[in-house]
């Protein structure tokens, strides 16, 4: 099945889902432009996407869905596959 997702047309990239959400990659057009982390809730409720994370370079989610790692410029973050900002968001233990 097909479901149209309520978002404006964008440049998207490195879709991922988790039982509750919808995580992409969002950049903007035109030149020295930078991604975001966006999510938006898997709801009938009129949902809203929202920014998570401003100025990543990429992001990967783990393999039971319940985190994921930001890369943001030289340093890592694990956030919460569930969180609703950005705010809960520890350094990770490795560094570049």
């Amino acid at each position: 099945r097909l479901y149209e997702v309520p978002v404006p047309p964008g440049n998207y990239q490195q879709l991922s889902v988790t039982k509750k959400h919808l995580f992409w990659l969002a950049r903007d057009t035109g030149f020295d432009t930078k991604s975001q982390l966006r999510q938006l809730e898997l709801t009938r409720k009129d949902p809203k996407a929202k920014t998570l994370v401003e100025d990543v370079s990429e992001y990967e989610l783990s393999l039971d869905r319940k985190k994921f790692l930001v890369r943001k410029g030289d340093a890592f973050y694990a956030v919460a596959s569930d969180a609703s900002t950005a705010a809960n968001a520890a350094p990770a233990s490795c560094r570049k």
